[in-house]
């Protein structure tokens, strides 16, 4: 099944975040009609294996209580279904975190920010698949299986937030809960062709994750449109959204900032020519382009990543282990794990364990970049960094120890992350938007990072942006 035969396409997907809850409070449509066709479009795009669990009459029940609101009562997001990524708490759901000693983890109270879409009048209405504990970047579970790419059922979704990514994409849902530690909502909507959006570290609540790092951990939001993110985003910030005044189309007063050091070698050439597509687009449309050195910024963020994630991850998911009420421990979850890459990364957090010296010097680093990175864009007027989401479109599911980038095999984890990795470890807003599709058909991303705190103004940018690629 291509993407074109999915039903979720075909009958036109699911309509966008506003417009659904718009009708559904006006009372022209019903939450239970939303719902009933998920249910349906879910069940006819298993084939994708984008979601772990649903629980029919649960979603139902859920669509129902709006139902039965009066017409004028109906909160912001009323009737519009969504599914979350696999590692965020659901009261009475299993949250298996994709690993096999999660598998019956029912939880006894929602993370807050499913209390708050649920208090909005959304309705969750599954789990989403995803690389196992979110350590992985292509969305190949051994436990539950591969999620596959909408587009190309051979190729893989991205990661870690594969499902959500690929549930929004076939047209399942309007938007979806990720997370992002290092891209993982980003990524995948990437490759699957959807907006990703990470905010700021500590925008939303980061309670009730599976987690890895508290120093790199956030929920991000995947959707069709920005406009989708940031209607998703008002409530989970309880930030109302500010309209932009600038006419579509004009974007004299911005100034984009472009990484020197971003070459066509270092990216697919679909990529590259998409991303000079990009640029050219944003300056005919009256942007300001100007190049930035980030080199040491990008290159150190690389390095120092992955030892701020092992050296927090056993710390943080014990905790979270302890808090569940299950009896389940360490050595439990690890002799579970089923995927092989995985099972090599909890095998270096035991064997070769970050000291707490070289800890604390990574995070010494981590603060100076931030103070470089901030500097630079400050200095240099940039109201937004632009850059590919992903060096490369999807590659073929099984893939996970080596990918081809023009003639070499490289590894696939520094290779996807090689740039969205910034905003994961700075705890920068970011968001990767739908640019274009390689000569094979399949997505290609472009992301847009801000300065910390700036959610606001980056996503009413890349609203602005998205109309211009449109």
């Amino acid at each position: 099944m291509t993407l074109n035969q999915l039903p979720g396409i075909v009958d036109g997907g699911p309509g966008s975040v506003r417009r659904i809850a718009d009708d559904v409070r006006a009372g022209r449509t019903t939450a239970t009609s939303h719902a009933e066709r998920f249910l349906s479009v879910a069940e006819a795009s298993a084939d994708l294996n984008c979601l772990i669990t649903v629980d029919p009459d649960a979603v139902l029940a859920a669509a129902d209580r709006i139902d039965r609101l009066e017409v004028g009562t109906r909160p912001e997001l009323s009737g519009v279904p969504y599914v979350a990524k696999d590692i965020i708490d659901t009261a009475g759901v299993r949250t298996t975190g994709g690993t096999s000693a999660l598998r019956n983890h029912v939880p006894t109270s929602d993370a807050p920010v499913i209390e708050a879409l649920n208090a909005g009048g959304a309705i969750m209405a599954g789990k989403a698949n995803l690389h196992e504990l979110s350590f992985g970047i292509t969305s190949n579970n051994g436990v539950f299986g591969p999620v596959r790419n909408p587009h190309d059922q051979s190729k893989i979704a991205g990661g870690s937030s594969g499902g959500s990514a690929a549930a929004v994409a076939a047209g399942l849902v309007p938007c979806a809960l990720a997370a992002d530690t290092g891209g993982s909502s980003r990524l995948p909507a990437a490759l699957c062709g959807v907006v990703g959006y990470r905010p700021t570290l500590g925008r939303y609540s980061a309670a009730g994750l599976v987690p890895i790092s508290w120093t790199r951990d956030t929920v991000g939001v995947i959707a069709q449109t920005v406009n989708d993110v940031r209607a998703v985003d008002s409530v989970l910030a309880h930030r109302r959204i500010a309209h932009d005044s600038n006419p579509a189309g004009d974007l004299r007063d911005v100034r984009i900032g472009r990484p020197a050091h971003i070459c066509v070698q270092d990216l697919d050439p679909d990529v590259f020519r998409t991303y000079t597509a990009t640029l050219d687009a944003l300056s005919a449309a009256g942007a300001t382009v100007v190049e930035l050195d980030l080199t040491a910024e990008f290159e150190t963020a690389n390095r120092i990543g992955l030892p701020i994630a092992l050296y927090e991850f056993p710390i943080a998911v014990a905790r979270y282990l302890a808090d569940s009420g299950d009896p389940i421990d360490m050595e439990s979850l690890g002799a579970g794990i089923g995927s092989p890459d995985v099972r090599a990364v909890w095998s270096a957090v035991w064997d070769n364990p970050v000291d707490r010296t070289d800890y604390d010097a990574v995070l010494d680093e981590l603060n100076q970049i931030k103070l470089s990175y901030a500097a630079k864009l400050t200095d240099a007027d940039v109201t937004a960094l632009c850059f590919p989401t992903s060096p490369v479109v999807a590659r073929p599911i099984g893939h996970d120890n080596t990918v081809e980038l023009n003639g070499e095999h490289v590894a696939p984890f520094p290779l996807y992350t090689t740039y969205a990795n910034l905003a994961g470890v700075l705890g920068t807003p970011g968001i990767s938007l739908p640019a274009g599709m390689s000569e094979a058909g399949l997505p290609i991303g472009i992301e847009f990072d801000g300065l910390a705190g700036d959610d606001a103004r980056l996503l009413s940018l890349t609203d602005r942006f998205a109309q211009v690629l449109e």
